[in-house]
C-alpha cells in the first residue's frame, strides 16, 4: 500500500491512499463459439468449446460440462487442439427467445456462456403510406419493407392486393408484385384509385420454411360524394 499527502501553506494537507497489486492473467481461457447468432426454428445450433492456456497452449483432455438452454447437461472432453464440439436442436422451442448455452471446464473451474437468438419467422414486412386518406384519382406512393430476423434488411418477392370495403365486404380492384431490394429491404409503387371508399392493402408472401407473412395498411379514398372533401 501507499499514500500520497499533499499540503499547502495555511492549509490542511489532504492524505490519499492506494494500492499496487500484481497483475495476474487467468491461466486458462474459455470461449464457445457459433457460426451465427439468430436461427430459425427448426435449424440446429452448432457450438465450438474452445479451451486454451493464456500462452496459446491448447488445453486437452479436459472434462467439459455443457448446459443447454432446456436444462440438459452434456459431459464432454476437450481434443488435442482444445476444442469440444457439440450441437443444440432448437425444434421443441415454441417461441421466439434467447437461447444461453454455457459451458464449464471441471478441473480448471473455468465458465464461459453465449447466447443465440431463435426466430420462428424468417422475415417481417410493414407496408406505409404518407398519409391515409387520399382524393380519389390522385398518385399516392407505398412503400413496402422487409426485414430479416437479424433485424438487417432482406430482399424479398411479395404480393399485394388492393381491397374495397363494399358493405363490409372486402373486393379486390387491383393485385400487384413487388419485390424489395436488398441494399435497403424497400419496394415502392404508385398507385392511383379511382373511386372513393375505405381500402386495405394487404402485402402477403411465404417464408422459407412455409410460414405466412403479411401486412396490412387501412386506406379512405375521398370521392365526390364526400361530405368532408374540401378540407382535403
Amino acid at each position: 500500500q501507499y499514500q500520497v499527502s499533499c499540503s499547502l501553506p495555511n492549509a490542511p494537507a489532504v492524505n490519499g491512499r492506494f494500492e499496487v497489486q500484481q497483475f495476474q492473467p487467468p491461466k486458462v481461457e474459455l470461449v464457445l463459439e457459433t457460426p451465427r447468432e439468430v436461427y430459425f426454428r427448426g435449424e440446429q445450433v452448432e457450438v465450438t468449446a474452445r479451451a486454451a492456456y493464456y500462452w496459446g497452449e491448447p488445453v486437452a483432455g479436459s472434462p467439459l460440462r455443457a448446459t443447454l438452454p432446456d436444462g440438459r447437461e452434456l459431459d464432454l472432453v476437450t481434443a488435442a487442439d482444445g476444442t469440444a464440439e457439440f450441437e443444440l436442436e432448437t425444434r421443441d422451442f415454441a417461441s421466439a427467445q434467447a437461447l444461453e448455452i454455457k459451458a464449464l471446464l471441471g478441473e480448471e473451474q473455468v465458465a464461459a456462456s453465449t447466447t443465440v437468438f431463435l426466430a420462428l419467422q424468417e422475415f417481417s414486412a410493414k407496408l406505409t403510406t404518407r398519409e391515409t386518406t387520399f382524393l380519389a384519382g390522385s398518385s399516392f406512393e407505398v412503400t413496402l419493407e422487409t426485414t430479416g430476423a437479424d433485424g438487417e434488411p432482406i430482399s424479398k418477392t411479395m404480393s399485394l392486393d388492393v381491397l374495397r370495403d363494399e358493405r363490409g365486404v372486402r373486393k379486390r380492384v387491383r393485385d400487384l408484385e413487388l419485390t424489395t431490394d436488398a441494399a435497403d429491404g424497400r419496394a415502392h409503387v404508385a398507385l392511383s384509385l379511382a373511386d372513393g371508399g375505405y381500402y386495405q392493402l394487404r402485402a402477403r408472401g411465404n417464408d422459407r420454411f412455409g410460414n405466412a407473412i403479411e401486412a396490412e395498411r387501412a386506406l379512405f379514398i375521398s370521392g365526390e360524394d364526400d361530405a368532408q372533401r374540401l378540407r382535403l
